[in-house]
């Protein structure tokens, strides 16, 4: 079936495989929002990015399904994956450029004298 059914007049693009992976997306958002509220101070930031990018490109997937187009899903998932490992990247050397910082922060401080 393709993305636009012909009516007596004019094309109009299939709506519903978009409005079906965004409602799965979104509820799987929603459910990890719910679940994981206890901890979201505990959760590394690229463990939020991933599992918020998991659940967009599960809604994707299936609109992608519903149109026949599983190619479009693999690109933007191949795209995501490259994105997502420059971010964790540049997440990793901030964090390790931050503890060399305070290692030496606490190398310069003087020590403290015992009474």
């Amino acid at each position: 079936m393709s993305d636009f059914e012909t009516h007596r007049f004019k094309r109009v693009y299939r709506k519903r495989p978009m409005i079906e992976g965004a409602a799965i997306a979104s509820g799987i958002l929603l459910a990890q929002h719910i679940g994981l509220w206890r901890w979201r101070g505990s959760l590394p930031l690229p463990a939020k990015y991933a599992m918020g990018v998991g659940a967009i490109l599960v809604g994707l997937f299936h609109a992608c399904n519903e149109r026949n187009d599983l190619n479009a899903a693999l690109d933007a998932t191949l795209i995501t994956i490259a994105s997502g490992a420059v971010v964790g990247t540049a997440h990793l050397l901030r964090k390790v450029q931050y503890e060399k910082e305070e290692r030496h922060a606490r190398a310069r401080q003087p020590a403290r004298r015992q009474p």
